[in-house]
């Protein structure tokens, strides 16, 4: 497992605990740099994360050797016509310009049911056209859930495959499909292993939206304090020793985060060998606290 840099904070206000907002330009700069000593390899955005593109692609020096992973339109419509085609096209070709580069690491669907309803087999094919002509060396999709990527394994057998995985949302772990990816030789990319910071946060301070949850989080934290650990260490336990994750995204606000998390991944990884932890209890069947998309908060 390996880590990789989410970038939506870069070009937006975003996370459930972000009390700062957006960062600014030259605090990404520094954090990039600090990610570059540290060896991150990837930089996950999207044209849908605000700025994000365009703030990377000034922050980003000519010659780097970050993998960017960027992301399609969302068309959530029950049949893509050849209109949905041109315009995934042309928001490609946008966000290259806007990252400065001539290609990219990876292209990943952003919403899959996209790819599953009637006539999405002309997404698909210039995805892969995309491959063809060099911009993109791999193709994925984002999913949220088993069913989205079953629909998707049916019809198509993407490169990269990103799914949310925490503390409080396993399923991807119960029902099987991280081993299934692995099997498949398919490259996995962790998302929300912090739940946008609610992980991470005191569960008193939580919005009222997490009332039902609350709880239970406590006595997650009760488990990790018998156990001397602290919540950014806990929720990174989760995946630290999982050969079927290749990349795990982390989104953060300053480099002081940023050390802060290099720093717990490589404590829970020598941690871990001797005492692993058991935290299948603290999964949560409510999708609407483990679906961000669900969430309303205000």
């Amino acid at each position: 497992m390996k880590l990789a840099l989410g970038t939506a904070q870069f070009g937006m206000d975003y996370g459930a605990t972000n009390e700062t907002g957006q960062v600014g330009l030259e605090e990404v700069r520094a954090i990039l740099d600090l990610a570059r000593e540290r060896g991150v390899e990837v930089l996950d955005t999207a044209f849908q994360y605000g700025d994000s593109e365009a703030v990377l692609g000034l922050a980003l020096p000519p010659e780097h050797s970050f993998k960017i992973i960027t992301k399609t339109p969302s068309f959530k419509t029950g049949r893509i016509e050849p209109v949905h085609a041109e315009e995934l096209e042309r928001v490609f070709r946008d966000s290259l310009a806007r990252l400065r580069q001539s290609s990219v690491y990876g292209l990943l669907v952003h919403h899959a049911p996209d790819l599953t309803v009637e006539g999405s087999r002309c997404l698909l094919d210039l995805v892969e056209g995309f491959k063809s002509e060099g911009l993109v060396k791999k193709a994925g999709v984002s999913v949220y859930n088993s069913a989205d990527l079953d629909a998707v394994l049916a019809r198509w057998r993407p490169d990269i495959v990103q799914l949310p995985l925490n503390v409080l949302d396993q399923r991807m772990i119960a029902s099987g499909h991280l081993e299934r990816l692995k099997g498949l030789g398919i490259e996995v990319h962790v998302r929300s292993i912090f739940l946008q910071g609610i992980l991470l946060e005191e569960p008193a301070s939580l919005k009222p939206w997490f009332e039902p949850v609350r709880e239970h989080l406590l006595r997650y934290r009760s488990y990790l304090a018998g156990r001397g650990l602290t919540p950014l260490q806990g929720a990174l336990s989760l995946i630290s020793s999982m050969e079927a994750v290749d990349y795990v995204l982390v989104g953060v606000l300053s480099t002081s985060q940023m050390k802060e998390i290099i720093a717990a991944i490589d404590r829970e990884r020598s941690r871990a060998q001797a005492e692993p932890l058991d935290l299948s209890p603290f999964a949560c069947q409510n999708e609407l606290m483990i679906n961000p998309a669900t969430w309303k908060l205000n």
